[in-house]
Order: structure tokens, then C-alpha cells, then sequence
């Protein structure tokens, strides 16, 4: 039996072949995967995107961050935003139970 990659599932189906494997998909997570497959992840590691940010909040453009971290600008400026609605989510949430105390506070 395989098990999804992403998810750790067994319920999956059969969803054609590719490169002459059989493809199958999670039925939970809906991630395509190969029985056997043995590529490496594509992603880059977290230590590299939170480098990237940190040299972002101290002023450096996509473009410098990307040659010096040896990726993409485009890959920096998507490692951005993602970290900015992270921010504004938690901002968010802190606001709310600020109001939530003031409300009980009066």
C-alpha cells in the first residue's frame, strides 16, 4: 500500500499514469503522488526564506536578495507576501482580544 506524501493517508485512487508510473490521488488532501518516487523536494528551506525577510525588513530590494541568496526575485517577493498576510493575520487576532478585554475590563 502507498501513502499519501503530503498527508499520510491510505485512502487514495488511481489517477492515470505518468513518466510510465502509475499517479494516484489522496482522497483527502487531493495531492497527486507516485508510489516509489524518489525526487527530492523542490522547496527551499525555512532558514532561506526567513534569511530572505530579514534582509527584506532591513531595506535590501527582490532583486539583491535574490542574487545574493542565489533564487529567484520572483521566489523573494512570493516568500514576502505570504509572511505579510501571516503578519496580518496575527494582527488581526491580537486586535480582537484587545477589544475583548476592554469590553470585559468595562
Amino acid at each position: 500500500m502507498c501513502k499519501c506524501k503530503k498527508c499520510g493517508s491510505e485512502d487514495y485512487c488511481k489517477d492515470g499514469m505518468t513518466r510510465g508510473k502509475q499517479r494516484f490521488k489522496c482522497k483527502k488532501c487531493g495531492c497527486n503522488y507516485i508510489e516509489g518516487d524518489q525526487r527530492a523536494e523542490k522547496a527551499k528551506p525555512a532558514e532561506l526564506k526567513q534569511q530572505a525577510i530579514q534582509l527584506y525588513l532591513l531595506g535590501l530590494g527582490f532583486r539583491a536578495i535574490g542574487k545574493f541568496l542565489k533564487v529567484s526575485n520572483v521566489s523573494v517577493l512570493n516568500w514576502v507576501k505570504i509572511y505579510a498576510k501571516k503578519i496580518e493575520q496575527i494582527a488581526k487576532e491580537a486586535a480582537e482580544k484587545a477589544e475583548e478585554a476592554t469590553e470585559k475590563a468595562e
